[in-house]
């Protein structure tokens, strides 16, 4: 069992014969009744789970220092963007940041849904492609809208139009520009965008979904 189509494609070429690829989503357990209200935007709220923020030396594949220059500056110049980070126990809460520290999945919802983006703008890394992280789809299913860099391949393909995707090219222009325009969408079509996405992550991104592909798997070992 792999995460993503590049690590098949890599197993299958040095013999594997039997490879499966399940997705790290949310079991229904976890989510069925997780809801959301439609949000006020008068201030653009993010989400980001983990504690790279902090990181003195961030590793190759989960590199936030770029979002983050992006995000204080944005902040410094407008006031009109805050984060709330969950799962750093390091990063202080403040005007722009709340701190989460470490609690439960079950908990990350009732922060999630009050977010309307949640982060997963890592600087462009090679291994992307092998990769398969859970907390784009732990968004989704809070109703808050995955801004995900595209070598992500995996991910994009799972969320495409329902997420806001960072080119790899030119990444940190990229990243700014996309960041300066969340703040002009209408807040109407940002609302609607996460109910499209909350719906679509009901039907497609549960990891229960996926049980056929783990028996058809046991079933020729």
């Amino acid at each position: 069992m792999v995460v993503s189509k590049e690590s098949k494609k890599y197993y299958e070429n040095i013999g594997a014969t039997n490879v499966e690829v399940i997705r790290n989503y949310p079991i229904r357990d976890e989510v069925e009744n997780v809801s959301i209200t439609d949000l006020e935007c008068s201030s653009i709220v993010f989400t980001y789970i983990g504690n790279d923020i902090t990181r003195m030396e961030p590793s190759m594949y989960r590199d936030m220092r770029a979002f983050w220059r992006m995000f204080k500056s944005i902040y410094d110049k407008t006031r009109r963007v805050k984060i709330i980070v969950i799962g750093d126990k390091k990063l202080i809460s403040n005007e722009m940041v709340q701190s989460i520290g470490y609690v439960k999945h079950v908990e990350m919802y009732k922060y999630i849904t009050k977010s309307h983006y949640g982060v997963l703008a890592w600087a462009p890394s090679p291994f992307h492609k092998y990769c398969n992280p859970n907390k784009p789809y732990i968004y989704a299913h809070g109703g808050s809208i995955p801004i995900i860099t595209s070598s992500l391949t995996d991910v994009v393909d799972d969320l495409g139009k329902y997420s806001v995707l960072i080119p790899c090219d030119n990444f940190e222009e990229e990243l700014k520009n996309k960041m300066k325009e969340l703040l002009t969408y209408d807040c109407s079509e940002i609302n609607k965008l996460r109910r499209q996405l909350l719906n679509y992550a009901r039907l497609n991104l549960l990891w229960d979904k996926q049980e056929y592909k783990i028996f058809k798997l046991l079933s020729k070992a």
